[in-house]
C-alpha cells in the first residue's frame, strides 16, 4: 500500500494507522506517480521555453536600448548644432545692436562736443570784444557793445547744451539666476526615458504613522539618470502590510510634473511595512518599516518624563539654552547657546555628542539659538551672532553654511530659528531684519517673506518657527505678543492671539511646534507656560508655571514635538530641558 498524504510505502497492518489518508495500491501509486511525473518533464519543458523566450525578449531588449540611445545622442547632437547655430546668430545680432547703438550714441556726443566748442570759442570771442573797450563813462559806443553783447550771451546760453544728450544705457540684460539659459535648454529638448524607483525621491509627512491620521507619501520620481521627471505617466504604485498580515494598495494622486503622493490611514497601532515602486522597480530602500503609534492625548502631557541637563560648562550641562529639536529616533538635539555648542542626547537624556564651540570658522558657533533635523537627519543650526546658518551631519561634522551679516536677500540680522519641512527647505526667522526667509536644502535663497515698507512692524522680531501640517508657517513675534500665519505660497499672513496673561494669550513668546494634528505648542516666555493651541488659536491647556520644579518653568524657551508625541521645552533660566 502506498499512503499518498504522507506519501510513505505501508504494509497492510501500518494501513491501519493510515485510514483516514488517501491510500492506494502499489500499481496505481506508481501510475499516478508516472503520470505526474510526465506533467513535470512537460512543465519543465514549458518553463525551459518561456525562460528562452524570457532571455531573448531581454537581450532584444538590451539591443533596442542601446539603438535609441545611440539615436538619441545622433538627436541630441544634431539639435545641439542648430541651437549652437541659433545661439551663434543671436550673439552676431546683439553684438552687432550693442555696436550700432554705440556708433549712434558716440555720434551724437561727439556732435555735441563740437558745438559745445563752437560755443566757447564765440564766448571767447565776445569776453575779447568786452575788454578791448575803454568804458569811460559816456563811450556810447562801447555801451551799444555792451548791450550786444549780453543779448548775444543770453542767446548762446539758451542754446547751449550742457547735459549730455546721450546717456550710458547700453547693457546686456538676462533674467536673474540663469532663468533664460535654463528655459531655452529646456525648449530645446532633452533625453527622455521612464522613471526609476532606484533613483527617486521618498518624503514622509511624518516619522511615525499615527492611528487614525493620514500618512502622506510624496514620491519625485526622477529618471535612470537622476533627472527630476516632467511628466505624470509613470506607474507608481505603493503598497503596505498591516499587522495582522493583510497587503493594502494606498491610492496615489499624481500632483504635478513627476510628483505623486500615496495616503495611508493606519487602523491599528503596530508594525507597517510599506513598499513604492514605479515602473516596477522599488525605491531605495524599499520595503521599509514605520511603527504606527496611537494618539497621545493631551490629558498625557501633565507629568514630566525626562530632565536633561543642568547648569555648568562640562559635558551635558547648559547654559542658557535655547533651541531643541527630535532626531528620526528619539535623539534630543540641544542648542547651548552660552557655551557656544550644540548637544545630543539619547531618548532617555544619555549625552551622545558635542559639537560646535566659540568662533566663526567652520564648524565653530557663536550663541546658537534654534536647532532643526531635516529628514536625513542633517542638524540645522541658527548661528546667531554669527548671523549665518550652520548645516551638520547627524554625527556633527559641518557640512556647509551659508548667510552673512547684512539686509540684502540671503543675508541675516540675528537669525534666531529654523525649521525644514518634508521636501527639505530651511525657513529661517530673520529677527531684526524683521522677515522671515526660506532656502533650499543646500542654502540657495528660494523665497523672503516681509511687510515692506512702514508695516515692518507687522513682522516685529519673529523668533520662532515651525511648518504646520498643512503647509503653513507659524511664526512667533516676540514684541507683538502674538502668532504669525504664513502661506508660503501666496506670502499671505494672518494673525492669532493678543498681548496678555489669560489663557490664550501671549506675553513674549518664544519657540513654537506643532504636532501631527496640527495642535500648537507654544513657549509663553514671560508667563512661564506652554499653551496648547488650535490651529485657528483657541485655547486647549497649558503647563507649567513660574518656578524651578519639576514641570515648571523660568523663561521656556524653545519646543518640539517627539516622534512619538513626546514634548521636549527648553527653559533658559534653568537651564535645562524637560520632556513630557
Amino acid at each position: 500500500m502506498i499512503c499518498n498524504t504522507c506519501e510513505l510505502p505501508l504494509c497492510y497492518t501500518c494501513a491501519l494507522d493510515h485510514s483516514e489518508h488517501s491510500l492506494d495500491t502499489v500499481d496505481g501509486a506508481a501510475a499516478m506517480a508516472q503520470q505526474r511525473t510526465r506533467s513535470t518533464q512537460q512543465e519543465a519543458q514549458a518553463f525551459l521555453a518561456a525562460l528562452a523566450e524570457a532571455r531573448h525578449r531581454t537581450v532584444s531588449m538590451a539591443e533596442l536600448v542601446r539603438e535609441r540611445s545611440a539615436r538619441a545622442q545622433l538627436d541630441a547632437a544634431a539639435a545641439g548644432d542648430k541651437l549652437r547655430a541659433a545661439l551663434a546668430a543671436w550673439q552676431t545680432r546683439l553684438e552687432k545692436k550693442a555696436a550700432a547703438v554705440c556708433q549712434l550714441k558716440v555720434s551724437r556726443l561727439h556732435q555735441q562736443a563740437e558745438q559745445l566748442d563752437q560755443l566757447r570759442g564765440r564766448v571767447l570771442a565776445l569776453l575779447d570784444q568786452l575788454a578791448s573797450g575803454s568804458g569811460a563813462d559816456g563811450d556810447a559806443e562801447w555801451m551799444v557793445r555792451g548791450l550786444t553783447a549780453d543779448h548775444q550771451l543770453r542767446l548762446m546760453i539758451g542754446q547751449a547744451q550742457l547735459t549730455p544728450t546721450e546717456d550710458a544705457a547700453v547693457r546686456f540684460v538676462s533674467p536673474p539666476g540663469g532663468a533664460a539659459v535654463e528655459s531655452l535648454l529646456r525648449a530645446a529638448g532633452t533625453v527622455e526615458t521612464a522613471g526609476c524607483g532606484a533613483q527617486s525621491l521618498l518624503m514622509e509627512s511624518a516619522a511615525v504613522p499615527v492611528v487614525g491620521r493620514p500618512y502622506q507619501l510624496v514620491v519625485q520620481v526622477r529618471d535612470h539618470y537622476g533627472d527630476d521627471r516632467r511628466s505624470g505617466d509613470d506607474r507608481v504604485q505603493a503598497r503596505v502590510v498591516t499587522p495582522d498580515r493583510r497587503m493594502l494598495s494606498c491610492d496615489v494622486e499624481h500632483l504635478a510634473g513627476g510628483r505623486y503622493r500615496a495616503a495611508f490611514v493606519a487602523r491599528t497601532a503596530g508594525e507597517h511595512t510599506f513598499s513604492i515602486t514605479v515602473n516596477g522597480t522599488h525605491l531605495t530602500h524599499s520595503p521599509w518599516t514605520r511603527r504606527a503609534v496611537s494618539p497621545r492625548r493631551l490629558s498625557s502631557l501633565g507629568p514630566v518624563r525626562l530632565t536633561v541637563g543642568s547648569e555648568g560648562t562640562e559635558p551635558g550641562q547648559l547654559c542658557r539654552p535655547w533651541g531643541v529639536a527630535f532626531g528620526g529616533d528619539g535623539r534630543i538635539v540641544v542648542s547651548d547657546r552660552s557655551n557656544h555648542r550644540v548637544q545630543v542626547f539619547s531618548a532617555d537624556g544619555r549625552l551622545l555628542l558635542a559639537f560646535g564651540g566659540p568662533g566663526s570658522k567652520n564648524g565653530e558657533l557663536n550663541r546658537p539659538a534654534g536647532v532643526a533635523v531635516d529628514s536625513i537627519e542633517r542638524i540645522v543650526v541658527a548661528d546667531k551672532d554669527n548671523h549665518r546658518i550652520c548645516v551638520f551631519s547627524a554625527n556633527g561634522e559641518f557640512l556647509l553654511k551659508f548667510g552673512e551679516k547684512g539686509n540684502r536677500l540671503g543675508m541675516f540680522n540675528y537669525p534666531w530659528d529654523v525649521a525644514c519641512n518634508n521636501v527639505d527647505q530651511i525657513a529661517v526667522t530673520d529677527t531684526r531684519n524683521h522677515r522671515v526667509q526660506l532656502f533650499s536644502p543646500d542654502g540657495m535663497l528660494l523665497k523672503k517673506f516681509t511687510q515692506d515698507g512702514t508695516e515692518w512692524k507687522e513682522l516685529d522680531s519673529p523668533r520662532g518657527l515651525t511648518f504646520h501640517p498643512d503647509g503653513k508657517l507659524y511664526i512667533t513675534d516676540f514684541n507683538n505678543h502674538r502668532i504669525v500665519v504664513l502661506d508660503p505660497d501666496t506670502g499671505k499672513m494672518t494673525y492669532l492671539c493678543r498681548e496678555g496673561s489669560e489663557p490664550g494669550r501671549l506675553l513674549r513668546p518664544q519657540g513654537i511646534a506643532a504636532d501631527d494634528e496640527g495642535r500648537l505648542y507654544v513657549a509663553d516666555c514671560r508667563n512661564s507656560r506652554v499653551q496648547v493651541l488650535t490651529p485657528h488659536g483657541e485655547f486647549l491647556m497649558k503647563l507649567g508655571e513660574h518656578g524651578s520644579r519639576p514641570g515648571q518653568f523660568d523663561q521656556p524657551q524653545g519646543v518640539a514635538i517627539g516622534p512619538s508625541g513626546q514634548l521636549a521645552v527648553v527653559c533658559l533660566e534653568n537651564h535645562r530641558v524637560q520632556l513630557f
